[in-house]
């Protein structure tokens, strides 16, 4: 939304796939082929160093969409999102980009009275620091690759949004004051009631999720607490097949794997036919690219094979890695993540030895997601959660729980009736997912009015649930993509923007004094 933070989705995988195979692949069959077939056009996937792909599907209606969760008031972000649609503009021959925040054809000619180029760089991207201006107006404002950039709010539901933010800003000071008291407390009772091994798991939970402790290490010690505590893994078949994997890895020598890659190649090119290698190089360039499966690629890969009467049990390092690709993209990483969360909680409850330590962790929970509200920070899985479990945000409940540790905690926060807040915020949020209807329907009629099957669509991660599930209805296929980033969003920044506060004179009085300089 126009208030977002990004929802932290750790996709990373544990295994860094040496693509490097598919490139020393293709070097030997580019060999084998005319010079103008092997220099045939490959259309590239997005650098991982711009963004990563979040979750894709493939209907029928014929029109695509790609989602580009906008990290809103983040600087970094903004210049990778810049890059990462100048790559599809410019790569992938897309001509619109659908924006939130505003309604229309987007204008920024004013910027062309900067007739040099670097000078209305460094003004767009003064704007753009300054939260201004987002990457798809800065694009249009270098006009380095022309493209339609069109505003898809709807102006009536945008401003009822806003003014909304506003009613629940006045209410930020008290509740998070609140919040830092009840977490405080709640954090009290959680160290006295929990055993030695309890605090190891939070202290590796907490590690997985500050990025210090890396998914494979953190899944060999799930699995072990698992194993530990009777849990079965068959209903965690994604965190069943992870543990494989990991198990899997250990077992090839990836060096080897790529030698045993091109004997094996070598020994199947002399049995195809110029149209079985047209399509080998073709399938192969498109998994090294990310166009096909890999999965698809190893069966397609194992059929051909054993269509020639040949076997890869003579390359037993190639075949085991072949195997490990097969079984990576087996594991739905969404999927896989909730797994483990749900494992966690699993765990966790077999090591609990007081009847109070299941609802203290729900009380933690609910408390987070109420900062979280306040701070515009909520994703659309907390909303989800947060009406699931609306009768338990009632302020006599964490009031009651505390006061019967008060003499442990050695405080109790004062009675504080939060109700009219969550009023507002419901509002809030349903404003907040109506416009992910309203920004999908515009950018739809957009496309149709400028004779477009496919668009990029620019807009916060907190709507990508609502938007994809409405194309996932529609059955148009979309890809959702979120920028690479490692610095945080500025709060500051980012609640000035909210409020519409403007650059001081004073800052534009110094970017002016630098443009005369030049």
């Amino acid at each position: 939304m126009f208030l977002l933070r990004r929802r932290e989705n750790k996709y990373s995988s544990c295994i860094s796939f040496p693509f490097l195979f598919f490139l020393s692949l293709l070097a030997y069959i580019f060999t084998l082929l005319p010079l103008s077939f092997a220099q045939e056009k490959i259309n590239l996937n997005i650098p991982p160093e711009y963004g990563r792909m979040v979750e894709s599907y493939s209907g029928k209606d014929g029109r695509l969409i790609i989602q580009i969760q906008d990290l809103h008031t983040n600087y970094e972000a903004q210049i990778k999102e810049a890059k990462i649609i100048y790559h599809l503009l410019k790569k992938q021959g897309y001509r619109l980009v659908a924006t939130e925040g505003a309604k229309g054809e987007i204008d920024t000619s004013i910027f062309d009275l900067f007739t040099n180029y670097k000078d209305r760089k460094k003004v767009a991207n003064f704007f753009m620091r300054k939260a201004q201006i987002t990457a798809p107006e800065y694009l249009h404002i270098l006009g380095k690759h022309p493209f339609l950039l069109y505003g898809v709010e709807d102006e009536d539901i945008y401003r009822q949004h806003l003014l909304s933010f506003q009613r629940l800003l006045s209410f930020r000071k008290e509740i998070l004051q609140y919040c830092h008291q009840v977490k405080r407390a709640l954090e009290i009772i959680k160290d006295h009631l929990s055993s030695p091994e309890l605090k190891e798991l939070e202290e590796r939970i907490s590690a997985y999720s500050n990025n210090e402790l890396s998914l494979k290490r953190y899944a060999l010690y799930l699995s072990r607490m698992c194993k530990k505590h009777n849990i079965a893994l068959k209903d965690f078949p994604d965190f069943k097949r992870l543990s494989l994997l990991i198990r899997l890895e250990k077992s090839i020598d990836f060096e080897k794997a790529k030698e045993q890659q091109i004997e094996a190649i070598k020994e199947l090119t002399p049995f195809l036919s110029e149209k079985e290698l047209a399509e080998l190089i073709v399938k192969t360039s498109r998994s090294g690219s990310g166009k096909l499966s890999l999965s698809k690629y190893y069966l397609y890969l194992k059929d051909l094979f054993r269509n020639k009467g040949l076997s890869l049990s003579s390359y037993p390092q190639f075949n085991r890695y072949l195997s490990y690709l097969f079984l990576s993209q087996q594991i739905n990483h969404r999927r896989l993540f909730r797994e483990i969360k749900d494992l966690e909680r699993l765990v966790k409850k077999t090591l609990y030895t007081h009847p109070d330590q299941e609802r203290l962790e729900r009380l933690l929970v609910n408390i987070e997601v109420l900062e979280n509200s306040v701070n515009i920070r909520l994703s659309s899985k907390e909303l989800d959660y947060y009406y699931r479990h609306q009768f338990e945000f009632n302020p006599y409940v964490f009031f009651n729980f505390i006061q019967n540790y008060k003499k442990l905690c050695g405080f109790s926060p004062p009675f504080y009736d939060f109700s009219p807040f969550l009023e507002k915020m419901e509002r809030f949020y349903a404003l907040a997912r109506e416009r992910d209807r309203l920004l999908l329907e515009n950018t739809l009629r957009v496309m149709k009015e400028k004779g477009e099957k496919k668009s990029i669509l620019f807009c916060g991660g907190f709507h990508t649930q609502g938007i994809t599930h409405l194309l996932k209805k529609k059955g148009i296929s979309y890809v959702v993509i979120a920028p690479y980033v490692k610095s945080k969003v500025n709060s500051r920044l980012y609640f000035s923007s909210l409020r519409g506060e403007v650059v001081s004179s004073r800052e534009l009085e110094s970017l002016k004094r630098e443009l005369i300089k030049r």
